[in-house]
């Protein structure tokens, strides 16, 4: 696989060099490709594709990867740029620059000078478990069940494990809530994360400005301290924020443009307005409520909102941002002018990429 890697956009006036720290064994020259302003963080790419590669060595290219996102970050505010993004060469990065400049501004503008601060609590389990066990309803069940065979109290044990699983879903909701209450203040907006094994209590993202990232560590130890032990908490960063705005550049398929083209029944150019219009007189016609008795119907309407879903896709992942009247603009739907389009989102927490942890990033509330 050959091109050129993006990493994350951010402002620069002059095209410069970060030094050798570049995919796919952070021996690479990065490059800042300045475009108006803007700027792409890239580096030639020449190595396996990304989706074939095994865990360690994806583990490896995450981690090169955001170790250049967070060099640029330490000077200046920062787009990641989905994990994993190709384009063909420089010249086509920086036609993609100078395309979306007013959208990749207004985003940049929009986020400011911030860093994301990830939060991370932990209980100890067994030491958790003997104080639900102590309930008073779940004590009495235990009492009752004890000395009896096991046969005989299949359905207390059922109820005391449910009723332990319920208070251990209200302590870690609660805790959770009160992390975010406490934190929230100092942030600009709150995400909070999956959790990762059972340890965790909470795993929320703040996207803090960079100027009050101490002030944040100061309340996380002092939140440490009225805890009392019963929470371990650990701050993850300064980071990029990935979580809160991710850059996407992809080339949409040829292929499914056809098929979404062909089944909103419009010809080889549309506008926005074009295949709305045309959505919804197809929907009158397969509407599984205006179809009672054809079993098909539903399949149809499902297929013919998936390809309006597709085309709008399409349609919006080239707007440039300052464009009046985009809905009537007529995009081009042929296979071959499909084939050459890049197509541009810039994704909130719904959907980015998670960067590697290294444990020498976390901190511990006595330390931050």
């Amino acid at each position: 696989m050959r091109g050129t890697y993006v990493y994350a956009v951010t402002t620069a006036r002059r095209q410069h060099s970060l030094g050798r720290l570049g995919l796919p064994d952070g021996g690479t020259r990065v490059l800042v490709l300045a475009v108006g302003g803007l700027a792409a963080v890239v580096s030639e790419y020449d190595g396996p594709a990304f989706g074939g590669l095994t865990r360690p060595a994806l583990l490896q290219c995450l981690s090169v990867h955001q170790r250049v996102v967070e060099r640029v970050m330490l000077d200046r505010p920062v787009l990641p740029v989905k994990f994993g993004t190709v384009l063909h060469s420089y010249d086509e990065v920086c036609r993609a620059l100078a395309r979306f400049r007013p959208r990749l501004a207004d985003a940049l503008a929009g986020l400011g000078d911030v860093v994301e601060i990830e939060v991370a609590a932990t209980w100890d389990l067994r030491r958790t478990f003997a104080e639900v066990r102590e309930e008073p309803a779940i004590r009495a069940l235990a009492v009752a069940a004890a000395g009896r065979p096991a046969e005989d109290t299949l359905p207390l044990r059922v109820e005391v494990g449910r009723l332990v699983k319920a208070e251990l879903d209200r302590r870690r909701a609660a805790y959770g809530q009160h992390i975010v209450q406490r934190l929230a203040p100092l942030s600009r907006a709150v995400q909070p994360n999956a959790l990762l094994r059972d340890e965790m209590v909470a795993n929320v993202a703040f996207l803090v400005e960079r100027r009050d990232v101490d002030e944040l560590f100061a309340h996380v130890r002092r939140l440490d301290s009225e805890l009392d032990g019963k929470l371990t908490l650990r701050c993850i960063g300064p980071l990029p924020p990935y979580t809160f705005a991710t850059v996407e550049l992809a080339r949409p398929s040829p292929t499914e443009i056809e098929m979404a083209r062909r089944r909103l029944e419009l010809g080889d150019a549309a506008s926005e307005a074009a295949v709305n219009a045309s959505y919804r007189r197809l929907a009158t016609r397969c509407h599984p409520d205006l179809n009672a008795g054809d079993a098909a119907a539903t399949e149809r309407f499902a297929a013919l909102t998936a390809a309006h879903i597709e085309l709008l896709r399409f349609i919006r992942g080239q707007d440039a941002g300052e464009e009046a009247h985009a809905a009537q603009r007529r995009y081009d739907l042929r296979p071959d002018a499909v084939g050459q389009t890049i197509l541009l989102t810039v994704r909130g927490a719904e959907a980015p990429p998670r960067p590697l942890r290294e444990p020498a990033r976390e901190r511990d509330a006595a330390t931050v």
